[in-house]
C-alpha cells in the first residue's frame, strides 16, 4: 500500500489522502490512520483515527503546532490488515502560549525600568520578537 499524502493546512490540522490497496483480497472493513509526533513515535503510543472504507481522504486535527509528525494508513478486511509506509510532515506555527509574568525593576533616579520575562512554555514556532506595551 502506498504512503499517504499529507498537506498541512494549519497549526493544528492536516489533510490526508491515500489510495486503496491494489489487491483488497476481500471487502474492506475500515481504514485506520495512525500518527504521532516524531519525538514520541512509539507503536504503543500511536493515536488512531478510524475511517469508513468508502473514504479516501480526511482531516486530522488536534496536532501540536510547529512539530514534526509521522502518519501511516492501515487498511483492514476480515482476514487481517496491511499498512502503508510512514509519511513525515510538520504542522505550521501558532501563537506562543504560556508566557510567564513580567518582572519590573525600576531604575533609581530615572524614568526607566528593567523588564525581564521567561520564554513561553509553548513557543509553537520560532519567536521572532517581543512587543512591550505600557499604559497610563
Amino acid at each position: 500500500m502506498a504512503s499517504p499524502v499529507v498537506s498541512s493546512v494549519g497549526a493544528y490540522t492536516v489533510l490526508v489522502s491515500w489510495q486503496p490497496p491494489l489487491q483488497p483480497n476481500g471487502q474492506l472493513r475500515r481504514y485506520v490512520l495512525q500518527y504521532a509526533a516524531v519525538s514520541e513515535l512509539n507503536l504503543l503510543r500511536l493515536t488512531s483515527l478510524y475511517v469508513s472504507p468508502a473514504t479516501l481522504n480526511t482531516s486530522v486535527s488536534g496536532l501540536r503546532p510547529y512539530t514534526a509528525h509521522s502518519l501511516r494508513v492501515r487498511v483492514e478486511n476480515s482476514a487481517g490488515s496491511v499498512v502503508s509506509g510512514w509519511t513525515n510532515f510538520s504542522t505550521k506555527a501558532a501563537a506562543p502560549s504560556g508566557l510567564g509574568a513580567v518582572s519590573i525593576e525600576p531604575v533609581i533616579g530615572g524614568r526607566s525600568a528593567i523588564l525581564s520575562w521567561s520564554t513561553p512554555a509553548q513557543p509553537n514556532g520560532r519567536i521572532l520578537n517581543y512587543a512591550v506595551y505600557a499604559g497610563n
